[in-house]
């Protein structure tokens, strides 16, 4: 689901805002391969390929080594992007800067907590993203139970602490 905030407004290929204006689609994540860079996640919305991304499991945990939207050239994040830590310590900070310097995040994790996942109440963790280097500022709150992964996403976007655009993910089904 993503809605646009006041004055804004959303446009997607192939998929029309509801009676309230918000869109929604289906959403899912696939391992499409593996390779050097890590197993490339597909995220399609309504079957039609947005995003790539590469991620690998390693000493410092999640990370991410490149990414492509939908027909972009494909980013090589140097250093690779730390998604979820290892080892899992909670409270933990810490922050990524690009070596180019074009973006910088920073990111908290809390945990154990309950999640709700497809199968119900669970203990996970929640990593909470904040990047204020591009305009309109993200922030990004993400829900990971072990052993399943993120099981919900939620994004705002917000310029001059409005928001701009509000995203949200949640997994409802795993397909083997």
């Amino acid at each position: 689901m993503q809605e646009a905030g006041e004055g804004a407004r959303i446009s997607l290929q192939g998929i029309r805002p509801d009676a309230d204006g918000r869109v929604r689609a289906k959403v899912t994540m696939t391992v499409a391969e593996t390779d050097n860079a890590g197993n490339r996640i597909e995220l399609r919305r309504n079957d039609v390929l947005v995003f790539n991304e590469w991620w690998q499991l390693g000493e410092k945990g999640l990370v991410s080594t490149k990414r492509r939207q939908q027909d972009k050239e494909v980013l090589t994040l140097d250093p690779p992007q730390v998604l979820l830590p290892w080892p899992l310590e909670p409270p933990r900070t810490w922050v990524y800067e690009a070596k180019d310097k074009s973006f910088k995040q920073t990111y908290q994790i809390w945990g154990p907590v309950p999640i709700k996942g497809p199968n119900g109440v669970a203990p996970g963790f929640v990593v909470l993203v904040r990047e204020h280097s591009q305009f309109p500022a993200i922030t990004a709150e993400r829900h990971f139970l072990p052993g399943m992964g993120m099981v919900r996403e939620v994004i705002i976007q917000a310029l001059d602490g409005k928001m701009v655009s509000h995203q949200e993910m949640t997994l409802i089904a795993i397909r083997e």
